[in-house]
């Protein structure tokens, strides 16, 4: 069963879950199956990092639905042992629930706890940690490393992906200054109106950037704190890409968001335009979604690293 139809099954929801489970394809099962490709790669570039053998323990820090840990029990196989951490106790139940039903559970140990406070897990436990988009969402990232560091048996490593989103909000900050300034020309209505949306997604105040723990960092700062905590080793990688978004329906469209802290964008055209703006959006924007013209930039930071042996 898949994380569209079982989202509904949940006891209960929050953030973390309703973005995961909806917010992040619109509830459109297309658009999921899209998204769980890429994740997938995602997710085995982030494995193939950790190099993971039998026999091992494996902590996935942020777990969500589970999609790491469960390709790592796949490509591994019934020897490895798999922590599942989260914030996000519907989540983990979720997880639980897949796992269950993909046979697995035996392997598998969950605990609610932040990426930053493993306190349930032991030291010197764990062979690899993993995280994916996690960090991303974490105001003390020094605490976590430095709790990677200890949960990590000596020589252990550490692979983690994460979304690099300062030129996003940076973007929003430059154009929102235009905009504010009277910058843009009557042609330029709907570029006005994308940046309010943008402007209520991300960030868009200098100070906020710096404040906000999605925004507050790049790739470098990752490298630092990586070695500031204790790793050695640490390697990193930065994918950009730029490609055609493959969203072109429209309902799904509204429906998203870029992010689990982020309102959809249905959410902020009810809240923030007037009728007369939101009649205009949905004239004018929705044939550039539909006609597929509209380029979307993806920026991953790949780090890998190790545990000193002594």
């Amino acid at each position: 069963m898949n994380a569209l139809n079982n989202y509904t099954n949940l006891p209960q929801s929050d953030i973390w879950s309703n973005w995961l489970l909806h917010h992040r394809h619109g509830g459109d099962a297309a658009a999921l199956g899209v998204i769980r490709a890429e994740t997938e790669r995602f997710a085995d570039r982030v494995l193939q990092g950790g190099q993971i053998e039998a026999n091992m323990t494996l902590l996935d820090v942020g777990a969500g639905d589970g999609l790491v840990a469960f390709r790592a029990i796949h490509h591994t196989g019934p020897s490895l042992r798999v922590i599942l951490t989260d914030v996000s106790e519907p989540m983990l139940q979720h997880a639980q629930q897949l796992a269950e039903q993909s046979g697995v559970l035996k392997q598998c140990t969950f605990h609610a706890c932040a990426a930053d406070q493993l306190h349930q897990l032991e030291d010197e436990s764990i062979d690899v940690v993993v995280t994916r988009a996690v960090l991303a969402y974490v105001g003390d990232k020094a605490a976590a490393f430095r709790e990677f560091l200890r949960v990590l048996k000596p020589g252990g490593r550490i692979s983690l992906c994460e979304p690099v989103m300062r030129d996003d909000a940076l973007g929003v900050y430059m154009l929102k200054q235009a905009v504010d300034a009277d910058g843009l020309q009557d042609g330029d209505r709907l570029l006005g109106l994308q940046c309010r949306i943008m402007a209520a997604q991300y960030p868009h105040t200098l100070e906020d950037i710096a404040k906000n723990p999605t925004t507050n960092y790049t790739e470098r700062d990752l490298v630092h704190l990586a070695r500031a905590a204790g790793f050695q080793d640490v390697h990193m990688e930065l994918h950009i890409d730029l490609k055609q978004t493959s969203q072109r329906n429209w309902e799904t469209f509204l429906e998203c968001s870029p992010h689990p802290l982020a309102p959809s964008v249905k959410q902020i055209i009810a809240e923030h335009f007037s009728a007369d703006e939101r009649a205009y959006f949905h004239a004018t924007y929705r044939q550039i979604v539909e006609g597929g013209s509209s380029i979307g930039t993806s920026r991953n930071a790949y780090l890998t690293a190790s545990k000193p042996e002594s």
